[in-house]
């Protein structure tokens, strides 16, 4: 199924191995962070989510800017690297769905390159509405 999909590549570049990944994401690093400058210009950190967070990079740049960072992602490779490597405590290995998030727990939600992946883009939307506050 999917999760046996996706644990091994990173579908948005095509890598099948970490490494390359990590070389990959490497640039984007200070692109994360102007995000969240930008972003705490806009509204105060409180909780994030990176839906679809790979190894981690956004998750740490929001940490690194002062919001409780918390990333799911559906490749047990990539996330385990993003806990185990990068030390980020909120990563969870699975779906939006099986992470069982609480009613209106983030500030804002995060995902890039994730929708055309969803099964059920919809049913993908409406929990990320419960999920975030309004």
């Amino acid at each position: 199924g999917y999760k046996e999909y996706y644990s091994n590549i990173y579908s948005h570049s095509g890598k099948t191995d970490i490494e390359e990944t990590i070389k990959y994401m490497k640039p984007f690093a200070e692109h994360h962070r102007n995000y969240f400058k930008d972003l705490n210009r806009q509204m105060t950190p409180g909780k994030f989510l990176d839906v679809g967070c790979s190894i981690g990079s956004m998750v740490k740049a929001a940490e690194y800017m002062g919001w409780e960072a918390y990333g799911v992602d559906l490749s047990k490779t990539y996330s385990s690297y993003a806990k185990n490597v990068e030390g980020l405590k909120h990563i969870f290995y699975g779906d939006i769905f099986s992470a069982e998030f609480e009613a209106q727990y983030f500030d804002h939600i995060f995902t890039w390159h994730v929708i055309e992946h969803v099964t059920d883009p919809r049913k993908f939307l409406l929990e990320i509405k419960i999920i975030l506050k309004l």
